[in-house]
């Protein structure tokens, strides 16, 4: 962080930054090695400690975030020579930005003051990235956010941190997840239907995935799937709440039926502020694939701005995490008909099935 600011002339409170570091780390640690809870007064002071990291860094980011509007306006503009000039600078600051240690402070200061309100809920928190192999085929891995974290920009020139894993950070960032007595059958044929249920979603260019209904007659079902990440979010679901016994079926439609009826329709929109997109007992599982992007920063800021408030208690806390549950709503629906929807890959593999006997197109 030293030579980028030395580099740009900027100051920064390093005093109390490093304070407000050390004891997001200090209290997120204890938690997980003792599995002690911290007290409410903790908890307060961490999440006074994670708004003065936010104080101290926001300055940095903000004008980061201005800097790509700007860029923005340039690319649109008919640039003089010194608007040129501009253009260039302004694309050094935004590389050396991201790598300056600003982001990779504010998003470790954010992971440490989760895990303190989680430990605070006594609940463990666990995250798993979903992997595609280069066959179709999917594995479950827990990864290290730090090194799996790559910082960049949307489009809406915001800051975000999105999950990259490449040949350089496999190994050192994702640690293979293992269960114990799993049925092989089940697993072998979950990992097929998931290959063909992507494959479909991608082919439709439309975020369609279309099946044979299993019941007599045959007909096509088709649901709208909102994204890829529904789909990874579906194939954890099943393997970490062990119901992969419901794909023993040699049948393939009949399993992709399964998947996306009890699993890819369910996946909903609830924010993972205060609990995972799994839940296994005590432990609530965050499922992430790649490019996938962390939690909102202002959701947690915002969080932290409640627990600062001098009537908060636990009680409080958890009626927060409640709402959310509440305010969950499933992302991917049944549609009634094709309509103009298909593509021709799609038209394709529809043809080829039709012809088999019995099989019609549902209008």
């Amino acid at each position: 962080m030293s030579a980028f600011t030395e580099k740009y002339g900027i100051s920064i409170d390093s005093s109390t930054l490093n304070e407000a570091q050390n004891y997001l780390t200090e209290v997120a640690a204890t938690g997980v090695q003792s599995a002690v809870k911290p007290t409410l007064e903790q908890l307060k002071a961490a999440a006074a400690s994670y708004k003065n990291v936010v104080e101290v860094l926001s300055v940095q980011v903000i004008n980061f975030e201005n800097i790509l509007k700007r860029q923005k306006a340039l690319r649109k503009a008919s640039a003089s020579y010194n608007e040129l000039d501009e253009y260039i600078a302004n694309r050094t600051y935004v590389s050396d930005f991201l790598q300056s240690g600003i982001p990779q402070s504010l998003y470790q200061a954010t992971f440490d003051f989760q895990q303190i309100v989680n430990n605070f809920l006594g609940q463990k928190v666990q995250t798993i990235f979903v992997y595609e192999n280069d066959d179709g085929t999917p594995d479950l891995y827990d990864i290290n956010e730090e090194q799996i974290l790559k910082f960049d920009y949307s489009s809406r020139n915001k800051l975000v941190a999105r999950y990259q894993v490449n040949n350089r950070n496999f190994q050192s960032a994702l640690t293979k997840f293992t269960q114990d007595n799993v049925n092989e059958v089940g697993i072998s044929n979950l990992k097929n239907t998931y290959k063909e249920s992507m494959a479909r979603f991608r082919a439709s260019k439309v975020k369609r995935v279309m099946w044979l209904n299993p019941e007599s007659p045959p007909k096509w079902r088709i649901m709208k799937v909102s994204a890829a990440g529904d789909i990874n979010e579906a194939y954890a679901a099943v393997v970490l709440t062990r119901q992969e016994t419901l794909f023993l079926n040699s049948y393939l439609e009949t399993n992709i039926d399964t998947f996306m009826m009890k699993f890819v329709h369910y996946v909903d929109n609830i924010s993972g502020l205060l609990q995972g997109d799994v839940s296994v007992g005590n432990t609530e599982y965050a499922i992430k694939s790649a490019n996938a992007s962390t939690l909102s920063l202002v959701q947690v800021i915002n969080l932290a701005n409640m627990i600062m408030q001098e009537d908060f208690n636990e009680d409080k806390l958890k009626e927060l995490k409640d709402w959310y549950a509440s305010k969950g709503r499933i992302r991917n629906k049944l549609v009634n008909s094709l309509g103009n929807t298909v593509s021709k890959d799609v038209q394709e593999l529809m043809n080829v099935i039709e012809s088999w006997e019995g099989v019609t197109v549902s209008s």
